[in-house]
């Protein structure tokens, strides 16, 4: 059967109008900054998460290490801009927080850190902050308190815990909010329990 000649006032259309391309590189570029902005916050959420384990690895050693050799041990967690004495010649600190671990020097001494008296400083550790990357505020609170950004966490000989200053109220579990200061959005909570268990919280927790 032979095609149909096209009428005179009819004209076969090829390719895209103007508008259409235009249309066609808007809904691309929507597209497009909406998959940076879900693999930006993909990346936020993965160091949050790395940061939370790396704390939960910390302060497992630390535990096991009170109770094995018979020593207080803790972490002391330094905030962003710490004017703590022990800081002064460590300006990186100063600028961007920093923590260590420390030990008591007498079996019976305290397990929270007190300015360096009575305890024993073990090497500076970047921990909680990621270095050559977004800070992580590092914050402790309780499950319905509020705490502080520069704190301890010291285990006694029993592995038992204590948080120092404590938050208010000062209630069990004690929560360490893990977060980007950029997106508050974006944070992992570690919880420390009152027999000194520490672990993420799960995803169907509400602990914290």
């Amino acid at each position: 059967m032979a095609a149909r000649p096209l009428s005179p006032g009819r004209v076969r259309r090829a390719g895209f109008t103007l508008v259409e391309a235009m249309v066609v590189v808007a809904i691309v570029g929507v597209l497009a900054l909406l998959a940076a902005s879900s693999l930006s916050g993909l990346q936020r959420q993965a160091r949050a998460s790395g940061q939370a384990r790396l704390i939960v690895n910390r302060l497992q050693t630390l535990r096991t290490a009170a109770v094995a050799q018979g020593w207080p041990q803790g972490y002391y967690f330094g905030g962003p801009g710490d004017a703590n004495p022990i800081f002064l010649n460590s300006p990186w600190c100063i600028a961007a927080g920093c923590g260590f671990s420390f030990r008591s020097t007498t079996p019976s001494g305290t397990a929270t850190y007190a300015q360096g008296l009575g305890q024993e400083r073990m090497p500076l550790d970047a921990m909680p902050y990621v270095a050559g990357a977004v800070l992580q505020q590092v914050l402790a609170v309780s499950a319905r308190g509020v705490g502080a950004v520069s704190f301890t966490v010291g285990f006694d000989v029993n592995g038992l815990p204590r948080v120092d200053p404590p938050p208010i109220p000062q209630v069990w579990p004690q929560c360490i909010s893990v977060q980007d200061i950029r997106d508050v959005n974006t944070l992992r909570w570690v919880i420390l329990f009152s027999d000194g268990t520490v672990r993420i919280q799960r995803d169907n927790e509400t602990f914290c």
